[in-house]
């Protein structure tokens, strides 16, 4: 089956040849604007404009007379406007990793236009009813915990810390945005709300574009919902669809849920690329799938299964796999998969966090911070122990055209029979 980006390149290029200078296309990420203009990019045999390409947070951004702010920034500037509204002496360490939820929840917020005082007044009186069990007896305690696992029947300090949090965030939200607003700064879900309530108020944001082309959605959240009507009623978009109709013709099947509901309010234009788009069904039901099992004991053993199944392949083009999707379960085996991929693999493209801990300049990092934290004081001068050294100097980043320099200086280390060594004895 020929990929949907695949087929909407072929369609680019049938309508729009001679005029994709005014034509921008609008994906869900980046990952699926890359492949789509390297499937333009191999059907073009000539010079032509290429389409501009978006993403749906870089049209937003367009559309806005906002700009992006640095994330720690921002957490920066919310955990100031806590700490203030909460009255609470929290260090900023211990704000960080509840302040980054936070900042997700305000996204959240705003992407589906919720009215964050009602929010956080109902989810307070919730909490506050939680609290409310002197009336039950013991039995009904019991079966009301059966079907809610969270159920409490007396408060406790951490639902009290709860209650007390809750009961501010709705001015810490207030005053984050206009903090933001004011500066002309805003996080993306603050950036959407701002587009889709200028389209409500009638005066809508015009795009840069002649024609656009949304392409690959699901589930769209509400402010994307607003500027896909407003570009539907304006004639400027045509919408295309990636979906199977084993899911999407069946009202029964829960997976083609928002597809089904977004097909028929945004249809795509007739000669599309899909069953009901002009394209034939696809004959004898869906089509055939095939699923193979291997058992593996172990994290590692998975990695090394990987390999197996990918070097015995059989893929057109020889060493192409563009159409070959490897997810994972653990995202702790992204590096020892990726270690463990076959010679013959080209380039390949990452969609999921590659974890600090594990890169190389990390290791270097907690090296010249065990040998600082291991340093001796000698008569004003500061000595590190002669292993952190050693180990320091065995670190591939110390390498390259000062080898020779590094190789020398980890001779001397190992030949001096000391086990402090000064700085001055460091110098190349």
């Amino acid at each position: 089956m020929k990929p949907f980006l695949q087929s909407l390149a072929e369609y680019v290029l049938e309508q729009y040849r001679d005029d994709m200078q005014g034509l921008c296309m609008v994906f869900p990420n980046r990952r699926a604007g890359l492949f789509f203009t390297r499937f333009l990019s191999d059907r073009i045999s000539s010079p032509v404009w290429k389409p501009a390409v978006y993403t749906i947070a870089d049209l937003m951004a367009e559309l806005s007379d906002l700009r992006y702010g640095d994330d720690l920034d921002m957490l920066a500037t919310l955990y100031r406007i806590y700490r203030e509204e909460r009255k609470s002496s929290e260090s900023f360490d211990e704000f960080y990793q509840w302040g980054e939820t936070l900042l997700a929840d305000f996204d959240d917020i705003d992407k589906y236009m919720v009215n964050a005082a009602d929010l956080f007044r109902n989810l307070s009186q919730v909490r506050e009813m939680e609290q409310s069990t002197d009336y039950l007896t013991e039995e009904q305690v019991a079966t009301i915990r059966r079907f809610w696992k969270s159920f409490e029947p007396a408060p406790g300090i951490h639902q009290e810390r709860f209650l007390h949090v809750w009961e501010v965030l709705n001015a810490v939200y207030q005053r984050f945005t206009e903090t933001l607003l004011d500066r002309g700064q805003a996080y993306e879900g603050l950036v959407c709300r701002q587009v889709a309530t200028a389209i409500r108020g009638g005066s809508p944001p015009e795009p840069d574009c002649n024609k656009l082309i949304v392409a690959g959605f699901n589930a769209l959240n509400r402010c994307e919902e607003v500027l896909f009507e407003f570009l539907q009623n304006r004639g400027l978009a045509d919408f295309f669809w990636d979906h199977d109709p084993w899911y999407t013709a069946d009202d029964r099947q829960e997976a083609g849920r928002f597809l089904r509901k977004y097909t028929r309010k945004f249809p795509s234009p007739a000669g599309g690329l899909f069953p009901g788009h002009g394209q034939p069904e696809r004959s004898g039901g869906p089509a055939r799938r095939e699923v193979s099992i291997w058992p593996v004991p172990s994290d590692a053993g998975q990695a090394r299964m990987v390999h197996r199944i990918l070097d015995e392949m059989k893929v057109e083009g020889g060493s192409t796999f563009h159409d070959t999707a490897i997810v994972l379960a653990d995202e702790h085996l992204l590096v020892p998969v990726l270690h463990s991929l076959p010679e013959r693999i080209g380039d390949i493209n990452v969609t999921m966090g590659y974890p600090v801990s594990q890169t190389t300049v990390n290791g270097l990092m907690e090296l010249l911070l065990v040998m600082q934290k291991n340093s001796m004081a000698k008569d004003r001068h500061a000595g590190f122990y002669y292993k952190d050294v050693q180990a320091l100097l065995c670190h591939r980043y110390l390498g390259g055209p000062n080898r020779e320099d590094r190789d020398r200086l980890a001779e001397k280390v190992s030949s001096g029979g000391s086990l402090r060594i000064l700085p001055a004895e460091l110098q190349p």
